[in-house]
């Protein structure tokens, strides 16, 4: 038991210090697995695996990118989390659209454990501007590079 303690503890100071000396670079890109549960019309919610999402962390320009068709800004950091949230019209084959609503995500980065959760939301356009659809992701991401 001592020696499964020992080890968490020393895994939680080793993932701690890849992520504290990320957070002096400029640019952060994390490597993340995990699962993703998509709820639409048509989408049941079943959380589906996610293996090797890229994160691109961009301290300098406060933003976080990688999440589908909307690059987030950021909120707030401190030494142990980063949180983040954006909106923006839906994106088609890269371009916006009009008439197609909006999309927006938020959510965290835990820097001491590399865990991410996050969600993001379609609203249809129009009156209602109702949610059609919900994606919520439950990520572990490693730090793969830092640029400087």
């Amino acid at each position: 038991m001592k020696t499964a303690i020992m080890a968490t503890a020393l895994l939680q100071l080793l993932l701690g210090g890849q992520l504290a000396n990320a957070a002096e670079a400029t640019v952060i890109t994390l490597s993340c697995d995990g699962t993703a549960k998509i709820v639409g019309d048509d989408e049941t919610g079943k959380p589906e695996p996610i293996k090797k999402m890229g994160l691109v962390v961009n301290l300098a320009e406060h933003t976080v990118s990688g999440f589908p068709g909307i690059v987030a800004h950021i909120d707030s950091v401190d030494a142990t989390s980063i949180l983040f949230s954006g909106e923006g019209p839906v994106m088609y084959r890269g371009q916006p659209t009009t008439g197609l609503g909006t999309v927006s995500v938020e959510g965290q980065i835990d820097r001491v454990t590399g865990a991410v959760l996050a969600n993001k939301m379609q609203f249809a356009g129009g009156k209602d501007n109702k949610v059609i659809a919900n994606d919520s992701w439950e990520l572990f991401c490693k730090v793969t590079n830092h640029l400087f």
